[in-house]
């Protein structure tokens, strides 16, 4: 729960496959597991479109402050997706392994 009381994922009217509500809205996902691995994947397209932008950020800015933070954050970004290519397949093997 949210500090507003609110759900993020709740269930709405059972079915063959259980339906969930995302802030409010029907979503796609039967399962938690399901949701885990879609957002995953969005993890890993928005971490990899700022590994092709940020370097060019860095070199387009003019203030060295500035230049030094993208690379910093570059060099985060990069941590960040080794992560992913560790995690993704571990929850990839699981949801295959539960037929989603």
């Amino acid at each position: 729960m949210v500090s507003d009381g609110h759900k993020y994922l709740a269930p709405v009217e059972p079915t063959e496959r259980e339906t969930y509500e995302l802030r409010g809205k029907p979503c796609h996902w039967s399962t938690l597991q399901e949701l885990y691995v879609d957002e995953l994947k969005d993890l890993f397209n928005a971490e990899n479109q700022l590994l092709k932008a940020l370097p060019a950020m860095a070199e387009a800015s003019t203030e060295p402050k500035l230049k030094k933070a993208f690379q910093d954050h570059l060099s985060q970004t990069e941590g960040h997706v080794e992560r992913l290519n560790e995690i993704f397949p571990v929850a990839r093997r699981e949801a295959d392994r539960q037929g989603l």
